[in-house]
């Protein structure tokens, strides 16, 4: 199964008027193939990835990747806790809830975006609620407890997905070769 990949375009930094374009370079020359390149690397990227397990190919966390301040604030927080002190599946974790736009349900040829009264459902206590993930009466869980029970507590299908992300996310205009998307069946 193939990775789900959507580009869409973003105008302008939303902070000043586009200026008027520089006059065009001769077809085929280095600046015109630049250009080219510069246009594709500026569309907004997102991939969607199977949870796999029991859910199969029927769930998708839908990412994006993570703008710099964003990223900032993930490496921030790292630097906080001893590195000793902290597994690499928590920071996959990490990773996975901050750069979740939502979760897919797809079921026979229909799709829906998880939501509720609140909006879009992301990789937190709103998507424990809405699975059944948790009884009424726990408290509220974090990302981690989420995303450890959407996994069937399954730390190598929360590393493998997070490689898929990881690995997206250092080129994500580079769809070749890359198997996201795939369900991963190690978990459950």
């Amino acid at each position: 199964m193939e990775g789900r990949v959507t580009v869409h375009t973003v105008e302008g930094n939303g902070h000043e008027p586009v200026a008027a374009a520089a006059p065009a370079p001769t077809p085929g020359s280095i600046v015109a193939r630049l250009r080219e390149r510069a246009r594709a690397q500026q569309v907004t990227r997102t991939i969607e990835l199977a949870v796999g397990g029991e859910f199969g190919d029927r769930l998708w966390i839908k990412y994006g990747v993570l703008p710099p301040g964003e990223m900032d604030r993930f490496v921030a927080s790292r630097q906080v806790i001893n590195l000793a002190d902290i597994s690499a599946t928590a920071v996959t974790m990490d990773m996975m809830a901050r750069s979740c736009i939502c979760l897919i349900g797809r079921y026979g040829g229909e799709e829906e975006q998880l939501a509720d009264d609140q909006g879009l459902i992301r990789l937190e206590d709103r998507l424990a609620r809405l699975l059944d993930l948790r009884n009424p009466e726990e408290p509220l869980l974090t990302a981690h407890e989420v995303i450890t029970r959407l996994f069937g507590r399954n730390g190598a299908a929360i590393t493998t997905h997070g490689d898929q992300l990881v690995n997206w996310m250092i080129n994500p205009g580079d769809t070749e070769g890359d198997a996201a998307g795939e369900p991963l069946d190690v978990a459950g």
